[in-house]
């Protein structure tokens, strides 16, 4: 549902604001997803490989700790936003994004708490509470934004407070569904240094991550204008498709291989990341195949004529959607482990080569050279991903007698 809505949620945006408009509102995202993926790092991803671990009488506390963490964070982190936001327009009015700065803002915030409460339901194994409240936040993103193109002819600026209206519906909804939770000021710092010790290096991998993966964004605006950001990211998001898989495996496999580590050793961990590995890398597989093949009928289809001179890109794209998917389950064993170290390092070899590349890249190449270079990234992480994941495994394995041998 979330990956679905999200993908028509794209459509409608691209097809409402036009080409430019989509790039200027691509450009205000791309802000709003550096903050989440520090929550990613510091608050959500360790919640999801610790929590399933917790006993049973620690749960409340733990839990109530997390979501105390995460409510400092989206109110801090929402206006520095606003800041940057503003800065960001003195910098660069070309770009329009003044009128932005408060509903940027507001939206990151509520988007931060939302889906911090939905993966909160996901570590309690509540997929009813995760359902209602993702079709609060996301159905209803998708049906007002759906009613203002109709009948208001929507601007960034509505679009955004639109976002932050329904993630907060979802948020008060997820409020009032909570399980029993309490929060102390010792377990607050306890709960926090634990989640240190993981997210120290999740936290520089996924800032590497994001620079790696939008520097090609700022990149291109700067020597192609700003619709190019629009195409770009229409390219990206028609793949989309593939998140309907893509965000259930990103919320169920690392905490399912937690559980099998700690349930049944190495071995029944390593069996289960091979499965999901086979049976959804081969559907990825499928679907850029076919994407592939009719790239430019079908950005003219869903988008607009405006958008199908974009389909190269596209073809670019899908590359590195298949490079995504199969750095999803080495990543997951990471974690499971709790050796995040690698991914940091992985996210650096990335980040180094976009930082090197992008401005090369797009002045030789133009919008060749930006997709290209996030190919090129993408890789990268795979390579380094895997081979740390293949290490670590070596080297729990002598404590696993249970284990088998990666295949």
């Amino acid at each position: 549902m979330v990956s679905g809505t999200n993908f028509l949620t794209g459509v409608v945006l691209a097809r409402s604001i036009g080409l430019r408009g989509f790039g200027v509102f691509t450009l205000a995202w791309t802000a709003v997803l550096f903050l989440y993926s520090t929550q990613i790092s510091l608050i959500v991803s360790p919640m999801m490989s610790i929590g399933p671990k917790q006993l049973d009488d620690e749960e409340a506390s733990y839990y109530g700790c997390v979501l105390m963490h995460g409510v400092i964070f989206a109110i801090v982190g929402s206006a520095l936003l606003f800041l940057f936001m503003l800065c960001s327009a003195w910098l660069m009015p070309r770009w329009g994004v003044r009128p932005l700065a408060l509903p940027t803002a507001a939206a990151a915030g509520t988007y931060l708490t939302q889906d911090l409460v939905r993966r909160y339901f996901y570590c309690t194994w509540r997929g009813g509470a995760v359902l209602v409240n993702d079709a609060v936040s996301y159905l209803g993103q998708f049906v007002f934004l759906l009613l203002a193109w109709r009948y208001a002819h929507p601007d960034c600026e509505l679009v955004l407070w639109i976002m932050a209206i329904t993630s907060f519906a979802a948020t008060l909804l997820g409020i009032v569904m909570l399980g029993p939770v309490s929060v102390n000021a010792g377990k607050l710092k306890r709960v926090a240094a634990r989640h240190w010790i993981s997210s120290k290096w999740l936290l520089g991998s996924n800032l590497l991550q994001w620079a790696a993966g939008n520097v090609f964004f700022v990149a291109a605006p700067l020597y192609l204008g700003v619709a190019v950001v629009g195409g770009l990211r229409a390219s990206q998001s028609l793949l989309n498709v593939a998140n309907v898989w893509f965000q259930s495996l990103e919320n169920v496999i690392p905490s399912e291989a937690a559980r099998r580590l700690h349930g049944g050793g190495l071995g029944a961990m390593l069996r289960y990341l091979r499965v999901v590995a086979v049976r959804w890398g081969g559907a990825t597989l499928v679907l850029v195949i076919v994407v592939s093949i009719f790239a430019s009928p079908l950005m003219g289809f869903v988008y607009g004529s405006a958008f199908q001179g974009y389909g190269y890109v596209m073809r670019w794209m899908a590359c590195a959607c298949i490079a995504t998917m199969f750095t999803v389950f080495p990543m997951a064993g990471l974690r499971a482990i709790e050796k995040t170290k690698p991914i940091f390092y992985a996210n650096i070899v990335s980040a180094v080569l976009g930082f090197a590349l992008a401005v090369p890249l797009v002045n030789a190449f133009g919008l060749r050279g930006a997709v290209g270079g996030i190919l090129l990234g993408r890789i990268a992480v795979l390579v380094v991903i895997e081979v740390s994941f293949r290490m670590g495994v070596a080297a729990l394995r002598a404590e696993q007698p249970d284990a088998v041998e990666l295949e």
